[in-house]
């Protein structure tokens, strides 16, 4: 019910957002105090919790929705402390993802969500390019130690955060500067024996270009 709740709600919000020149004072005001309320909410919401003997992040199906309407709602004075909400998320899930396996695949949806949302709101966030190198630097690793064993690869973490990260870069509007900062990785993923990475890999590269990211 909260998860809807504040789907429909940012819609009204972001309909009112998209004309500032004719909101009165009192509708910056409730603006305002509406954000305050979705960043405290989404803050509380998206911390791991115990349940039982393992950490999860509780109703990730729902929060999926409540990202997916926050990102693409928050306005520019507010980028900064919802990317910094996002992408804690983001590295919390892989970290439950990796010491819980049975939480692994909803641990894996929500990091997803949190990521592609992280690059709607502010694709150039330093940490964005952070995590990106983290599980491109660290697929490279579990590659090497895996000599490129279907098997061993399709359950690895790390990977499936990679093929996740590839596909949001390749479709993100604005990511450019994320993949081009992970390019080094990006080249030396290409050569991997495993079909659906080294796909992943190619539309990513095949999509960037260069030579106009690095003009800017």
């Amino acid at each position: 019910l909260l998860a809807s709740l504040i789907a429909r709600g940012l819609v009204g919000a972001k309909e009112l957002q998209m004309k500032p020149k004719k909101l009165s004072p009192s509708k910056v005001k409730w603006l305002d105090s509406l954000w305050d309320k979705i960043t405290m909410t989404l803050n509380h919401m998206l911390i791991p919790k115990m349940q039982g003997s393992e950490f999860s992040i509780p109703h990730s199906a729902d929060l999926i929705n409540v990202v997916a309407a926050v990102s693409d709602s928050t306005p520019l004075r507010r980028r900064d402390e919802i990317s910094v909400i996002l992408l804690s998320c983001a590295s919390k899930c892989l970290e439950i993802a990796k010491d819980f396996p049975s939480r692994r695949d909803d641990m894996l949806q929500l990091f997803t969500a949190c990521f592609t949302g992280t690059c709607k709101v502010d694709p150039k966030n330093r940490t964005l390019k952070e995590i990106s190198d983290q599980v491109l630097t660290a697929t490279i690793l579990a590659v090497d130690q895996g000599c490129n064993q279907n098997s061993t690869l399709l359950n690895d973490v790390d990977v499936q955060a990679c093929i996740i990260v590839c596909q949001v870069l390749q479709e993100a509007e604005g990511a450019d500067v994320v993949a081009i900062s992970v390019f080094p990785q990006l080249c030396r993923l290409i050569a991997v024996e495993w079909t659906e990475l080294r796909k992943s890999i190619g539309h990513v590269l095949s999509k960037v270009d260069i030579g106009r990211v690095l003009a800017e």
